[in-house]
């Protein structure tokens, strides 16, 4: 199928002209895994072209969409959400992303109920909690803070003489930092509720997920780069093979030449997973045989243990965040809570026994807080908001 005339096919699915061959065509080209790439681009165009407002699809033909691409023959009929029970479904994580992609897109971010079922307004939610915002705190070598998202692009002087040149919005580190010629390393955090990018002296940029940091010097200098993280960041690296990057966290560390990877190295989580986009990576740890990854590779340390090689890895599911989405897939209800509370900074709270199912999904993450609570009612799991508290019970016990 030409891209003209899918754009043409995916356009008329927001009112009523698709007729029952164009759409018999559109259902079984969505369904091929293979056709990813064109849909996405496709949906990009059109969503670009209508920026008038969103866009709702008739539930019929929403409907039609869902079962095509999930391919539920043996299911009974069930909300149409964005957060679907592992348990209940055996889809594969394309036709899953697919259905967020295309009703997305057409901003259908709603519960459509079972036509056997009575459906009810839901209570007002009080205090809403809004998505994560660009936001970071700069820590300079002397201790001083700034806040990075109150500077206008330009460069800001500090009390201490210190120049921070913004640009497009991002922090851009440089050789005009500081009359100064020792070297400082200042630290960029992203608290809850915030994420950042970042441009290096190098020309290396970096990506801060909610709740992480990066300290790295001003300049670098030598034979080497080396930044230190927490949390998560995602590395685009600028090719300099006589100074070879390196990445270091509490336990371990990620050494490359130029490349694209993700690191997730979360306090809270039992593994610090590395994942290569592009190039090559050499992890390590003390004591530890290092492991050298391929793109599509990924490297899961634990401490005290060996290095564990994933050969092939979803790699839309890890750089999910990057790209404005929450991927569920595979996991449990505690540890989809945890991203929960680092995009919202919010504390989740569990009453009574905690499901241990394993969910599949993706969500934008510029959805309100209240949103993701609608779509886990719908799963049998009562969840509230009392303030900053997120109050999460199963509704079958």
């Amino acid at each position: 199928m030409h891209q003209n005339q899918l754009e043409e096919l995916l356009s008329k699915l927001s009112g009523t002209e698709l007729s029952e061959p164009d759409r018999k065509t559109l259902m079984e080209y969505l369904a091929d895994p293979a056709n990813k790439s064109a849909v996405q681009e496709a949906i990009s165009h059109i969503m670009a072209a209508k920026k008038a407002g969103p866009h709702l699809l008739p539930q019929q033909s929403s409907d039609e969409i869902i079962a095509a691409i999930l391919a539920p023959e043996t299911q009974e009929q069930q909300a149409v959400i964005r957060i679907i029970p592992s348990r209940k479904t055996n889809y594969r994580w394309w036709w899953v992303a697919a259905s967020a992609i295309i009703i997305g897109a057409f901003s259908i971010w709603r519960i459509m109920a079972p036509a056997t079922t009575t459906t009810t307004p839901d209570a007002p939610v009080i205090a809403d909690r809004n998505p994560a915002s660009n936001g970071a705190v700069l820590t300079l070598a002397d201790g001083t803070t700034v806040l990075l998202d109150t500077l206008k692009d330009g460069t800001t002087n500090t009390s201490g003489g210190i120049n921070i040149n913004i640009k497009d919005g991002h922090l851009v580190a440089g050789h005009n930092w500081s009359s100064s010629t020792e070297i400082t390393r200042n630290t960029v955090s992203t608290p809850k509720g915030r994420q950042y990018m970042m441009v290096l002296s190098d020309g290396s940029k970096a990506w801060l997920n909610a709740g992480s940091s990066l300290e790295y010097p001003v300049v670098f200098t030598g034979n080497e780069r080396a930044v230190k993280i927490t949390g998560e960041v995602y590395f685009e690296i600028a090719a300099q093979p006589e100074a070879p990057f390196k990445v270091q966290t509490k336990n371990m560390e990620v050494q490359v030449l130029g490349t694209s990877f993700n690191v997730n190295a979360y306090d809270d989580e039992t593994t610090i997973n590395t994942t290569l986009v592009s190039g090559s990576v050499k992890v390590s740890a003390e004591g530890i045989l290092p492991a050298t990854l391929k793109p599509g590779q990924q490297a899961r340390f634990r401490p005290s243990a060996p290095i564990k090689t994933i050969p092939s890895v979803d790699l839309d599911k890890i750089l999910a965040w990057k790209n404005g989405y929450f991927s569920f897939d595979d996991l449990t209800l505690q540890q989809i809570m945890k991203l929960i509370e680092r995009w919202y900074d919010v504390d989740v709270k569990y009453e009574g026994a905690i499901p241990t199912e394993t969910y599949a999904g993706m969500v934008p993450r510029s959805m309100k807080l209240s949103g993701i609570i609608k779509s886990l009612k719908d799963m049998d799991v009562d969840a509230r908001q009392e303030g900053r508290m997120l109050i999460i019970s199963n509704k079958k016990q």
